[in-house]
């Protein structure tokens, strides 16, 4: 696998967990959370060796932004699929 391959294997992986999530408007939002990339990488370090651009980068083209948490942690506002 060459290293062009290996991305999107890569990026696919973290599509597949993004099924479970969509974009969140706002923190007010019923279910949104925010969640890190570490979070995120955590979650799939089972499965692969990901690094946080990765993540980022699919984050940022599924339309997911930036947002902070009350307790001042930085991560990506998101919601679970209904």
């Amino acid at each position: 696998m060459n290293k062009q391959e290996k991305e999107v294997s890569l990026q696919n992986l973290v599509e597949q967990y993004l099924q479970e999530w969509v974009p969140a408007a706002a923190l007010t939002d019923e279910g949104a959370v925010v969640r890190t990339t570490d979070d995120i990488l955590r979650d799939l370090d089972d499965m692969a060796d990901l690094v946080p651009n990765d993540v980022a980068m699919t984050m940022l083209s599924f339309g997911f932004r930036s947002a902070y948490y009350p307790d001042g942690r930085h991560g990506w506002l998101m919601k679970p699929v209904k």
